[in-house]
Formats: structure tokens, C-alpha cells, sequence
């Protein structure tokens, strides 16, 4: 999951996050993306977008009053689910939180990348004479 790279579904969805770029096509549109994906591409392919436009990330922290006055209003993105590409302390009281991509993303989790990252087993996998690979559910297929 940490190696994918955001598509150009992601890429064209940041673009209209992008105020000056969706301007051109709806100028009174308002943006939000809601997504159920927990990999977090979605967020980074707006951060990639708005870096490409030189315009600060739209989830750096505030670092003055205007900052955050320019960014309130409609979220622009809303993770339903959360994402995995970072950790949070349990804590009630603590707010820490960072980005992580690397795999795992803690000491604890060591080991476990290999049931996702592991060994190819596309040789189990039925197949049958009209497609041109092994038959996976729709969801498989696309992971």
C-alpha cells in the first residue's frame, strides 16, 4: 500500500481541489472529497497538486490567523475511515500525531508487512482460457 502512487483519477480530483484551477471550470463550485479509502493517496495526490502550483499544502499546520481564516469553510478532504499512513497517540489528552510510510509503521507491527508484501501466489489462483490471468475477485484485482 505505502509503495502506490496516487493515478490520474486521484491526480484530476486534487486539481479541482486546487481553488485557482477549478475557478476555470465552475467558478462558484465548492470542493470536498469524501473518500472511504484508508491508503491515503488521496491526500497526497492534493498535497502533490497544490506543491505543483506552488501554493502551500492545504493541511500544514496554521501558522498564522490569516492561514487559517484562508482555509476555513468546507473541509476539503474528509477520511470516513481514517488513514494508515501515519500513528496517533492513544492518549485522551494528547494531540501528537505523525506521517509514516514506512513498513511497518512501528517496532510492533514487524513482520507483518509479509502477509501483505509477501510471496506471489497468482499460481494458485483459477484461471480460465478466455481472460489472460488468474481469475480474482474485483476487489483482489484491483489491490
Amino acid at each position: 500500500m505505502f509503495k502506490a502512487s496516487p493515478n490520474e483519477a486521484h491526480l484530476a480530483l486534487a486539481r479541482f481541489s486546487l481553488p485557482q484551477l477549478r475557478k476555470i471550470l465552475a467558478p462558484d463550485a465548492s470542493f470536498t472529497l469524501i473518500t472511504q479509502s484508508t491508503d491515503g493517496l488521496d491526500r497526497r495526490a492534493i498535497e502533490r497538486i497544490y506543491q505543483e502550483n506552488h501554493v502551500p499544502s492545504p493541511f500544514a499546520s496554521p501558522i498564522s490567523t490569516k492561514q487559517v481564516q484562508k482555509h476555513s469553510g468546507d473541509p476539503l478532504l474528509i477520511d470516513k475511515h481514517g488513514h494508515v499512513e501515519g500513528g496517533r497517540c492513544t492518549s485522551y489528552h494528547c494531540t501528537h500525531h505523525d506521517t509514516n510510510f514506512e513498513s511497518p509503521i512501528c517496532p510492533a507491527l514487524a513482520g507483518t508487512e509479509l502477509l501483505v508484501e509477501g510471496e506471489d501466489n497468482e499460481k494458485d489462483a483459477p484461471s480460465q482460457p478466455e481472460i489472460k490471468g488468474p481469475k480474482r475477485s474485483a476487489a483482489e484485482a484491483r489491490a
